[in-house]
């Protein structure tokens, strides 16, 4: 036995109290090792008699302490670091070596996540979903549905989208004149009429802001100068203007009054009037302009909230009500579905709202444009990791179009065969299907050639070589030979 240069062996056992083990001595640190010949589990010792004990799990073998192992017991989902037996990737420390659970794929604990199987769900220690997803039974984050906001599976929602109230674990949508609402179609807590106030959850011609009416459509429209406040239609007034008063003649008419001597603020949003305080000759934001009845109305790109003008959240490009209900998207790969603008089929909404397409052979798709809900032609499939895959017996083209396998192949590539229909037949180094010595061709099928023929061709008897020597080849045909 040949051991390091600095290692001395002792024949003797009479340190040991076991007869299995062997003493080494070594001479720089002055102290005993004990050596157990079968299972080379080694423990110093610097007493005499020597004592040698069994190293401590999970170390397989150990040297100058129980826990300082050399190597580690196999089957434990462990590793061997600085002398450590630690768990290996995907499993934490709880007396043994405890599998993560997905979407963890590294953890120190079943509750604390070090990584995820995808890295853009890592939040602090846990793994969770972005808003808008949910987590599906293959542990990856998939797409709420619309008109699901967020939801915690394909058909159970938590939250619904504009101009949709939760019901249940459904959304349902809104009836007009609510643009939002609550736990009924009509209990509204926003009006599609921005000028509009629900009142009691209620659009109602109450809460029309001054200086409008309700229309027969339930739509707010502007009282006629000189009325201040009206009702039923425009020259219906309830209050005049500056330098108006009520006709003593007349019901619901404004008259000029005889003495208009007192300057009154202009209505907002004008920031300058005439005549009456909603005669508007400017505006109070610069996102504003005067149309030709004198009242102040957003630009292009902007919506009114009471008298300010919000501009339209991306990708609207007009919008009503407020700043997401969208009448009017930014490009053609948008299309308006129930006040929101969604990318076409086909195209994926980026973080920026950008429709990008979704990458062949996905027709649709969601979390990225590769991850396939839906696949381009029925000759495709999902796999598990939602890619479009050829169905058998198809093989995908340049092009990303599934082709037929031209029979005899059963499963093929752009090269050839790789499967047979036939059990009787073989691929060749041309990656063609053909017969096996003994078999002939019928149609895509191999049939067995009859003895005494080797191999045949067009029938079972029609011979190309025969079994053996003792058979003569004469006209396709196995004739035995001269003393046979």
């Amino acid at each position: 036995m040949k051991l390091h240069r600095y290692f001395q062996i002792y024949l003797s056992y009479q340190f040991c109290l076991n007869k299995h083990y062997h003493i080494v001595f070594q001479k720089q640190l002055i102290f005993y090792l004990c050596i157990f010949s079968k299972l080379n589990q080694i423990f110093y010792s610097n007493e005499i008699p020597l004592t040698c004990q069994n190293c401590t799990s999970p170390c397989a073998t150990c040297k100058l302490s129980a826990t300082n192992c050399g190597s580690c017991i196999l089957g434990l989902n462990r590793n061997l670091q600085t002398n450590q037996c630690v768990c290996d990737d995907g499993y934490y420390e709880n007396t043994t070596c405890q599998p993560c659970q997905l979407p963890c794929i590294n953890c120190t604990s079943l509750s604390v996540c070090t990584s995820c199987n995808d890295p853009t769900n890592q939040s602090g220690l846990s793994c969770v979903c972005q808003p808008n997803y949910f987590m599906n039974t293959s542990f990856m984050c998939q797409s709420c549905v619309a008109p699901c906001q967020n939801c915690t599976s394909e058909t159970l929602c938590t939250s619904c989208i504009q101009n949709y109230y939760i019901s249940g674990n459904s959304c349902l949508q809104c009836s007009s004149p609510c643009y939002n609402c609550v736990d009924l179609p009509t209990k509204c807590t926003l009006c599609v009429d921005s000028n509009l106030t629900p009142i009691n959850n209620e659009c109602t011609s109450g809460g029309c802001s001054d200086g409008y009416f309700m229309d027969a459509s339930i739509n707010c429209q502007p009282c006629i100068h000189p009325c201040l406040k009206c009702q039923t239609n425009g020259n219906h007034c309830l209050e005049c203007a500056t330098t108006f008063e009520m006709s003593t003649t007349t019901p619901n008419t404004c008259v000029l009054t005889d003495n208009p001597t007192d300057c009154q603020s202009c209505t907002q949003p004008c920031d300058t009037c005439s005549g009456t305080g909603n005669h508007c000759l400017t505006c109070i934001d610069i996102n504003q302009s005067v149309d030709t009845s004198y009242q102040c109305q957003c630009n292009s790109g902007y919506t009114m909230i009471a008298v300010n003008c919000i501009v339209c959240l991306s990708p609207c490009l007009q919008c009503l009500g407020n700043s997401s209900h969208c009448t009017q998207c930014k490009d053609p790969l948008h299309q308006i579905s129930n006040g929101e603008c969604i990318c076409l089929s086909e195209y994926l909404n980026d973080n920026d709202y950008n429709c990008i397409p979704c990458q062949p052979p996905c027709s649709n798709c969601s979390v990225n444009d590769t991850h396939c809900d839906s696949c381009i032609d029925s000759n495709h499939e999902i796999n598990d990791t939602f890619q479009c895959i050829c169905k058998d017996t198809f093989y995908s083209d340049t092009l990303n179009t599934c082709q037929q396998c031209t029979q005899p192949c059963f499963l093929c590539d752009l090269n050839g065969c790789l499967s047979c229909i036939d059990s009787n037949q073989v691929i060749d180094s041309s990656q063609r299907c053909v017969c096996k010595s003994g078999y002939y061709e019928v149609g895509v099928n191999c049939s067995q050639c009859v003895v005494p023929c080797q191999t045949c061709e067009i029938n079972q008897d029609r011979c190309l070589t025969c079994v053996d020597l003792n058979y003569n080849l004469i006209n396709n045909n196995c004739i035995c030979n001269d003393g046979f």
